[in-house]
């Protein structure tokens, strides 16, 4: 009886792990997320994505070496079933504290205050 309810138990198992490791049809895709500069990096792509205007636009810079810049501070690993994980990036910042860069933003108010 016990080896009946541990092979039943086992094959649910497999059956379950199976579905998940298929994720049902759903290709993941990894990215790193840099909250504290508010910067995605693509990892299949090499590529990181960086906006400069508060996340109204986003831009992609391919680096030329491998190394990771220290300057970009700590990362989180996202997992999406979409390509453009910043287009959560409202949910991103909020989960992991982000800061928003608004470069655009800031010079065009300096611009406003010295007129």
């Amino acid at each position: 009886m016990k080896f009946k309810l541990l092979y039943h138990s086992l094959f649910i198992l497999s059956v379950f792990i199976s579905c998940n490791e298929a994720g049902l049809g759903k290709k993941q895709f990894e990215f790193y997320y840099y909250p504290s500069k508010n910067i995605y990096y693509d990892v299949a792509n090499n590529q990181y994505i960086y906006s400069v205007d508060g996340g109204k636009t986003w831009t992609l810079f391919k680096p030329k070496t491998n190394n990771e810049p220290a300057t970009l501070g700590n990362k989180q690993t996202i997992y999406s079933d979409d390509e453009q994980p910043w287009k959560l990036n409202e949910v991103h910042r909020k989960q992991y504290n982000g800061t928003v860069i608004s470069i655009a933003d800031a010079d065009t108010v300096a611009q406003q205050q010295d007129v």
